[in-house]
């Protein structure tokens, strides 16, 4: 799964995100959620977190490096069958 916001950030994507890949995970699916980086972030196993690009808004607003490598060499180490985007702009780009 990818995406441009997850936890710490409070929304209905990543509480979505969350859910889905807990239920998948019960079912005997290894899932990996691709999500850009925070700074009071929580280490979570199958989270892989790539940088992010901070601006200062109202509050501090996050926007996904979707040039981070790692990205990149994450796909080429770890064997996907199926990718799924939660937004189709900015990470979106990456996962064509």
């Amino acid at each position: 799964m990818m995406t441009n916001n997850y936890k710490p950030f409070v929304g209905g994507v990543p509480i979505s995100i969350e859910r889905l890949a807990a239920k998948l995970r019960t079912l005997g699916h290894e899932v990996y959620i691709f999500a850009p980086s925070y700074d009071m972030e929580v280490e979570e196993e199958y989270v892989i977190r790539y940088h992010s690009l901070k601006q200062k808004l109202r509050r501090e607003f996050i926007i996904p490096n979707i040039f981070d490598p790692m990205i990149e060499e994450k796909f080429k180490e770890l064997s996907f069958d199926l990718i799924h985007v939660h937004h189709p702009m900015l990470i979106g780009y990456t996962a064509e």
